[in-house]
């Protein structure tokens, strides 16, 4: 049985915002480094917003995305959290500090200061294990003390602090030193999180990092008070091929994507809105229509004795995915779809 799609929205992203440096797990490999103006991006994100409201058209949403690195211009993060307001009536607060350069901490807490100044809130920081480990993971030598020392400044300078952990094999060996770490440098931190990867980008090379839930339970009670809060809703593989037979597919509507590329941007910026969603949907339906189903994903490039444990389904259907095109090499926009996060 194919899959169908259903158009809901349109999301607009972009490599505008580079990383310094890219994580060994990095989701946003794909994008590459561009070329093009901010305002080029603007102006077509401006378009879609008049789009919708010329045409009325309420459950229609528009969104967009830069980049993680927040490291851009002053003005520039100032017309995203005008946009955001406008797309979606939320406000962008948060300063990831993923990807961001290594700098001295007066440089630092001039570029924290000039962020708060037009509305960001808190900071974000990101661990994967403990000291060298971490700087493994995020391919950067002395990443796990800059981020440190970063949180400190955060606070300093009157920004809330939040931590994310992420859960590996190797890093659950280290969570206790982390969390003595964590604890002793006295970062006032509203919030301390630890989840998994996702099965995406670089990090679907690291299927042998991945934890069963026997081992999450049987980590120390200060470890499992990190998890996120939707622990139990995380299952393993073979608990996820049972969880997919019976229940319907959750992708078969969405926004259709469209990623700016130096190649592309002149062309879409001389079509309009209608075509330019047009174009998306037909290319996007074609592509789920040539995909198999989530059924027969399920019964035939699923491992149902895997106890690895997997978020969410789209996770699992993108493994599924990876199994069947080893056996049959489609051509398909798989970037179109859930099956390319």
């Amino acid at each position: 049985m194919s899959r169908d799609f259903k158009m809901t929205g349109i999301s607009i992203g972009s490599g505008l915002n580079k990383c310094a440096y890219h994580c060994k797990y990095c989701q946003i490999a794909d994008f590459k480094p561009v070329k093009y103006t901010f305002e080029r991006f603007v102006k077509i994100i401006e378009r879609f917003i008049e789009y919708k409201e010329k045409n009325k058209l309420k459950d229609f949403e528009v969104s967009f995305w830069n980049g993680y690195s927040y490291d851009n211009q002053i003005e520039e993060l100032q017309k995203e959290m005008e946009l955001y307001k406008k797309v979606a009536n939320w406000e962008l607060k948060i300063l990831l500090l993923g990807g961001l350069p290594h700098m001295s901490d007066e440089v630092l807490k001039d570029w924290y200061i000039k962020r708060k100044n037009i509305g960001s809130e808190f900071v974000t920081a990101t661990y994967t294990g403990c000291k060298e480990l971490h700087d493994y993971w995020n391919t950067k030598k002395g990443n796990f003390d800059f981020l440190l020392n970063a949180q400190k400044i955060a606070q300093e300078v009157g920004l809330a602090n939040e931590q994310r952990i992420l859960i590996t094999k190797s890093s659950l060996k280290d969570m206790d030193k982390l969390l003595d770490i964590l604890d002793e440098t006295n970062i006032n931190v509203r919030s301390r999180v630890a989840y998994l990867f996702f099965y995406s980008g670089l990090a679907r090379k690291y299927e042998h990092e991945r934890v069963t839930m026997e081992l999450l339970d049987k980590q120390p009670k200060r470890v499992q008070e990190i998890y996120r809060t939707d622990k139990n809703n995380w299952k393993s593989e073979k608990d996820w091929v049972e969880y997919a037979l019976n229940n319907p597919s959750h992708y078969g509507k969405g926004h259709v994507d469209l990623t700016l590329t130096d190649k592309n941007i002149e062309m879409i910026e001389s079509m309009s809105c209608e075509e330019i969603i047009e174009n998306l949907v037909k290319r996007t339906k074609l592509a789920y229509s040539i995909a198999p189903s989530q059924e027969e994903l399920a019964s035939k490039y699923s491992d149902k004795t895997s106890e690895k444990l997997y978020m969410f389904l789209w996770d699992m259907e993108a493994l599924w995915m990876d199994r069947y095109l080893k056996e049959n090499p489609i051509d398909f926009e798989r970037g179109l779809t859930h099956f390319g996060r």
